[in-house]
């Protein structure tokens, strides 16, 4: 046998194989907790095939056992499943101006997620770097390890070379031409793993939820007929907004940007109210981070000459003339949450 042909058998076990180890997995990830006779039932395999492959799975942590199989009299089989703890991947939905990320285990379950909405007018230049810089914090504050990373995936609009990873043409976005999204990307990875190394980075560790309440905080609508407040400057509450929306505009063009999508709901003294658009209710806690609420307010203290509080509230959905009050807020818990919905006394009249 010539070595071409050498080559060309040794090429083909390695595809061979590789497939097996792919249907193998394909069936766990569908079937799990799954045995290892199920497997060789759904597969086809052979025996000896299927137990060399879970070895290697096993063995890179792809695989980990999932407890025991009811027993009918004999041995109880050893179940076996995804490990969801040791390969994770990262997920860029860029769909300008919003871009969302999530990092999700083999599971498909999301361990972590953040969203920013870029300005309109926003250009390469400085969208980029941002978004960058976005990603390598998301993924510091996420609470995963990067070396447990195992790719990256983005899904862009536009027209894109799929082959060489580059976004050609965003015609929204000014200056985006052929840009090299895949190997930046690439870059900023790499550069996380090398900080790991060295010890320059350590991973967030996850926050720990807090005990819910014995019962749930009752949010304050906003009044439709606020009072005009004037501040030490001699602005209206409302010029004082406006201006603090200047303000964030050049320091912090992504908070900008998702206060443009609600509206000032208005100021009785403290604190300045801001209302997201009906339906948007996420942006209710995303407006409310700390964070966002130091930035915001910071703004507003600038604009204002005096110390400023911020607080986003939802919208209020409009009761039906023929709506009963019980209806009315099972209406309201379903959009938005028990948590986020108003009492019933707060509906009526």
């Amino acid at each position: 046998m010539t070595d071409a042909r050498q080559e060309a058998k040794r090429n083909n076990i390695k595809l061979l194989k590789e497939a097996n180890k792919i249907l193998v997995l394909q069936c766990i990830m569908k079937l799990a907790p799954i045995s290892t006779e199920e497997i060789l039932k759904h597969t086809g395999l052979s025996r000896p095939t299927v137990i060399n492959l879970l070895k290697e799975l096993t063995d890179e942590e792809i695989v980990t056992k999932a407890g025991f199989s009811e027993s009918s009299g004999g041995r109880s089989a050893a179940l076996l499943a995804l490990n969801g703890e040791k390969h994770f991947a990262l997920g860029i939905d860029f769909e300008f101006p919003a871009v969302r990320m999530a990092i999700a285990n083999m599971k498909g379950d999301i361990r972590a997620q953040e969203s920013v909405v870029y300005p309109q007018g926003i250009g390469k230049e400085d969208l980029l770097p941002d978004l960058l810089r976005r990603i390598d914090r998301f993924i510091g504050e996420s609470g995963i390890d990067p070396a447990l990373l195992d790719g990256a995936g983005v899904g862009i609009s536009g027209v894109i070379d799929s082959i060489n990873g580059i976004s050609m043409n965003i015609e929204r976005i000014h200056g985006w031409h052929n840009v090299a999204l895949k190997s930046e990307l690439e870059k900023q990875l790499t550069a996380l793993q090398e900080k790991l190394q060295s010890g320059a980075f350590t991973p967030a560790q996850p926050a720990k939820k807090a005990a819910k309440p014995a019962s749930e905080p009752k949010q304050e609508a906003p009044k439709p007929a606020a009072p005009v407040v004037m501040t030490p400057t001699g602005k209206t509450d409302a010029d004082a907004w406006k201006e603090a929306m200047n303000i964030l505009k050049r320091s912090d063009p992504g908070t900008f940007a998702m206060l443009t999508m609600g509206k000032y709901a208005g100021c009785d003294g403290d604190p300045y109210r801001w209302q997201a658009p009906m339906g948007q209710e996420l942006y209710v806690g995303l407006m409310n981070q700390e964070k966002k609420r130091t930035a915001i307010a910071s703004a507003l203290t600038q604009a204002s000459g005096m110390q400023c509080r911020f607080e986003a509230i939802g919208a209020v959905k409009e009761k039906k003339a023929d709506q009963s009050d019980e209806s009315f807020l099972a209406a309201l818990e379903t959009t938005f949450g028990k948590a986020n919905t108003m009492g019933q006394e707060d509906v009526k009249g």
